[in-house]
């Protein structure tokens, strides 16, 4: 059985997710943040003001959902 660390996320099955695991997702961040102050998103990298504080804490899943998300994101952004 698996000791549970500070650092690390329990995946859906059972296994920790541990800090190494989470950091092989990077963050779409190339620091060249500006905010769209209606919708609470950056105009780089289209994530929202939120998305960006927890990223550091976020599953595999939950990154990879936000990030299979930008290219809509972009496309929209993009129109406005």
């Amino acid at each position: 059985m698996w000791r549970r660390v500070s650092s690390c996320r329990a995946r859906s099955t059972g296994w920790p997710i541990c800090g190494a695991d989470m950091a092989r997702i990077k963050s779409p961040c190339r620091n060249i943040c500006s905010f769209d102050q209606p919708s609470q998103t950056c105009l780089d990298c289209h994530r929202k003001i939120d998305e960006i504080a927890r990223w550091g804490t976020m599953s595999h899943m939950e990154r990879q959902k936000i990030l299979k998300d930008l290219p809509r994101r972009r496309k929209e952004a993009a129109r406005n």
